[in-house]
């Protein structure tokens, strides 16, 4: 009765068999959430394209994906959903947080490699509106990388000190070797497992496979 929506890395090449969404994808279904991973447009058997001129568009196409949903459950006969949350990656990230402030539908995100420095590319010159948009009461987490040249730590701190409570941050000392940006080592995505099972634990528990 919870579920959670997989918000994948910036397209063409991001998708949703990223690391990072296939690694929150089992570890919160095997604890007993629901996971819903989608492309965006464009991407994968996803017809249109991403347009990065209005990412408004990208975040009504995740509140649609929550409002689906609903009605989905409610077609079924099944109880109502009890909350609806986003965890993103890189600009999945941005798009899920933005969305995650925007509409009732969302009761609060994770953000994983929040592009701080990049926001501009990644919302058209609008990063400021949707960083606004994602600066919300609702609960969220924030997990990082100290060395990462789309998401620089002083950007990043500053990103997180800017959000009103509750909010998280988990930073790692390195990421993959390249960019800094993605968790694709092993022991990241470790951490990525326990610091995101933590945070939905305390504000979204569910009974679990055994409940």
């Amino acid at each position: 009765k919870v579920p959670i929506l997989l918000s994948p890395p910036l397209p063409p090449n991001g998708n949703c068999y990223a690391p990072e969404v296939g690694c929150l994808q089992a570890a919160l279904a095997l604890d007993g959430y629901c996971t819903v991973r989608f492309n965006f447009r464009g991407v994968g058997k996803s017809t249109g394209s991403t347009y990065f001129r209005s990412p408004q568009r990208e975040c009504e196409d995740v509140r649609d994906i929550c409002r689906w949903l609903h009605a989905y459950r409610k077609h079924l006969g099944e109880e109502p959903l009890q909350s609806v949350w986003v965890a993103g990656v890189s600009y999945g990230s941005c798009i899920g947080s933005a969305a995650a402030g925007l509409y009732d539908e969302f009761s609060g995100y994770v953000a994983v490699s929040y592009p701080a420095s990049y926001l501009w590319y990644c919302c058209n010159l609008q990063g400021d509106t949707f960083l606004q948009y994602a600066r919300t009461p609702k609960p969220k987490l924030f997990l990082s990388g100290d060395v990462d040249v789309f998401a620089g730590k002083k950007a990043t701190d500053e990103v997180v000190k800017s959000m009103p409570v509750p909010v998280y941050h988990v930073a790692c000392p390195t990421l993959d070797s390249t960019l800094g940006h993605y968790f694709r080592r092993q022991e990241d995505l470790e951490v990525l497992r326990r610091e995101a099972l933590a945070f939905f634990r305390k504000h979204a528990p569910t009974p679990g496979l055994d409940g």
